[in-house]
């Protein structure tokens, strides 16, 4: 099964509900056209998510226990949990459009926050 997918820049919009997800650990698809993510992708093992100016709409309001590192930049109001992100250390968010911003998760270490109305 796939840990690792990476797929920035990438024409693909839709991933495959028939690949074996559960094992993934690293997300990338920056720049990529994909517009959602797969029912059957299981993000508990998820560490790094980059999904920078790609065209998925939001994230999942699920839990993710592991991941540490999200990059959402470009990416219009996310309206991600991040209380559903205990273990986040890296947040990206420029230029989401955002004019607030509460409840990060207390082991954050960067946050990204540029080119926003905040």
């Amino acid at each position: 099964s796939v840990k690792v997918l990476r797929m920035d820049g990438t024409q693909v919009a839709v991933l495959p509900d028939t690949v074996e997800w559960s094992a993934l650990t690293e997300l990338y698809a920056a720049g990529s056209q994909l517009a959602r993510l797969p029912a059957t992708l299981d993000l508990s093992r998820v560490e790094v998510m980059d999904l920078s100016h790609s065209k998925v709409p939001s994230i999942p309001a699920v839990s993710f226990p592991v991941l540490q590192s999200m990059r959402l930049a470009g990416m219009h109001n996310p309206g991600v949990d991040l209380t559903k992100i205990p273990s986040l250390e890296v947040l990206d968010l420029s230029s989401c459009g955002l004019t607030a911003i509460s409840d990060l998760p207390p082991g954050l270490v960067h946050l990204l926050l540029n080119d926003n109305h905040l």
